[in-house]
């Protein structure tokens, strides 16, 4: 039988030894898990919170170009225009732009001539994805990965989060719903790619190479 079992949820509790992520020739230094969980709360606050921005500032603009005459495919404009960021701004976070591509489908669904408000939107996103990538390395295997219950748990907690950023806003809960469908699957789709590239570690103590005790 396969140790593989879709559906089963991590175990935070679980401290026997870990698979860690590895590039050719050294390792990534991790945190503690228990600091990075509540750390992508946060990013999440900051990505919904600059999306409330950019939604407010874009609807100025809209009516401007429209008072001014102006017609633009501007939501192409503004996918195209994310990659530019992230290839200037985090060109080294392998993943990202596919994450952004299907977040920005959510983000730039509709008319959308604003750049200057993306620069937060895909620094926050490319830092939840470097913390997602981290605790990758504390799942046990794929299925742990995949975890589908607490994907769940994460859209509906960025959907209170909007509902508590923009409260009575049910159009922009809904905007948070389809973005967090789209990037916490996208997210975990590269969460599994990285256990092609796992190794067991025999000796592990329970301590981060950070000097931090991983199982307390």
């Amino acid at each position: 039988m396969s140790k593989y079992l879709p559906g089963r949820e991590p175990d935070p509790t679980q401290s026997e030894v870990r698979a860690f992520f590895k590039y050719p020739g050294f390792r990534i230094e991790y945190g503690c898990l228990r600091e990075l969980r509540p750390a992508m709360v946060e990013d999440d606050k900051s990505i919904l919170a600059a999306l409330a921005k950019r939604n407010a500032r874009d609807l100025i603009i809209q009516e401007e170009l429209t008072d001014a005459g102006v017609q633009l495919d501007a939501s192409v404009l503004a996918r195209a225009a994310v990659h530019r960021i992230a290839d200037q701004r985090h060109p080294y976070e392998e993943g990202l732009r596919g994450v952004l591509d299907v977040a920005y489908r959510e983000i730039a669904g509709v008319d959308s001539s604003i750049q200057l408000y993306d620069y937060p939107i895909v620094s926050t996103i490319a830092a939840r994805l470097n913390k997602a990538k981290q605790a990758t390395v504390f799942k046990l295997d794929r299925a742990e990965g995949l975890a589908p219950q607490t994907q769940e748990t994460n859209i509906q907690r960025a959907v209170g989060i909007a509902e508590t950023i923009l409260p009575g806003d049910q159009a922009f809960a809904d905007q948070a719903e389809r973005v967090y469908r789209a990037l916490v699957p996208a997210t975990v789709a590269i969460q599994q790619s990285m256990f092609n590239r796992t190794y067991l570690l025999d000796d592990w103590d329970g301590i981060g190479f950070t000097g931090i005790d991983l199982t307390a």
